[in-house]
């Protein structure tokens, strides 16, 4: 007689329930943790979006003083040849 080193697994109807209960909690934590991680990605990309325009915003505010400054000392330049 040979012996086989195999092992036979089989499940029965409350062990294959609790694997399925198992397979199917780990999906839905995989899947609920990939949507926060694409809601936070969503997050990051507005916030650098409004970050973009804030910039846009202050380089638009900057060169509207530099051009105030360079008329300021124009007139300025103006009044000490007077």
């Amino acid at each position: 007689m040979v012996k086989s080193n195999v092992t036979m697994c089989q499940f029965d109807d409350r062990h294959l329930g609790l694997s399925l209960k198992n397979w199917i909690s780990d999906y839905v934590r995989i899947y609920e943790e990939n949507m926060m991680v694409r809601m936070a990605s969503n997050d990051a990309a507005e916030t650098l979006v409004l970050l973009s325009e804030m910039g846009k915003s202050a380089n638009v505010t900057l060169r509207g003083v530099n051009e105030e400054n360079e008329k300021d000392e124009k007139d300025y330049e103006m009044e000490q040849e007077m």
